[in-house]
């Protein structure tokens, strides 16, 4: 069973200061939401069906990219070590079990090379922005995008002094925690988090995690694999 942890700022000291404040060729059998809803479509250098949803003005997968390029990786559940009681788990080249439900993590470079099927794109900080906006602003957002299940923290509070958090899925973006992974001479990853790159010079990213309804974002993020959702050219 896949472990949800609570913390992610310690990742090897790189600056991510999450402080947690903090694409793909193709075809649609419907042409990706031309008249709003949702669909499947797929992805015809591998074959995988992805799901798209119209939100506001604009079109996205359903789901995260598990296109295995070169420079990306799968999740695991094989214990890499623990810090104070967390997790941290081995990043895989080969696909994985967690990869079919999350998606694969990808690296900057990667994710910026036109990683998503022909007619989709890696969508810019403007367009989270405007996704965002569509489902009523940053502090609210996760709640709204997050899917109902696979978040640890989502559901009923079960008292004062146990406050959970709402995990609607109202639009059917159905964003999951696929983790961060960490580059460098032992390559791993924490999961509790969902992130996902953009387009932006910096190495930006949006996140949300375990522990609000927010939608935020954080930068400098170089060193570090993490999720790639698509919008629709």
């Amino acid at each position: 069973m896949r472990k949800q942890f609570s913390k992610i700022a310690f990742l090897a000291g790189v600056s991510l200061a999450l402080a947690f404040t903090f694409g793909c060729a193709g075809s649609d059998d419907n042409n990706g939401g031309g008249g709003g809803g949702k669909g499947t479509f797929k992805d015809d250098r591998d074959g995988q069906i992805y799901g798209w949803v119209k939100i506001g003005s604009q079109v996205w997968m359903a789901k995260n990219l598990n296109y295995a390029a070169v420079g990306s990786k799968c999740g695991t559940d094989i214990d890499y070590y623990f810090i104070d009681g967390i997790g941290i788990y081995k990043l895989s080249d080969a696909n994985t079990v967690i990869c079919d439900t999350y998606g694969r993590l990808y690296n900057w470079p990667t994710a910026t090379a036109g990683v998503c099927p022909s007619g989709w794109h890696l969508p810019s900080r403007v367009e989270w922005d405007t996704l965002i906006v569509a489902v009523g602003g940053v502090s609210t957002a996760g709640k709204h995008l997050k899917a109902k299940e696979g978040w640890e923290e989502c559901g009923p509070s079960v008292s004062a002094y146990y406050y959970r958090y709402s995990c609607d899925d109202t639009y059917g973006f159905a964003a999951l925690p696929g983790g961060v992974g960490y580059i460098g001479d032992k390559e791993y990853y924490i999961v509790d988090t969902g992130a996902w790159w953009d387009t932006n010079k910096g190495s930006y990213a949006r996140y949300m995690s375990n522990r609000d309804e927010s939608f935020n974002f954080a930068e400098d993020l170089d060193g570090y694999y993490i999720s790639v959702r698509c919008l629709k050219n």
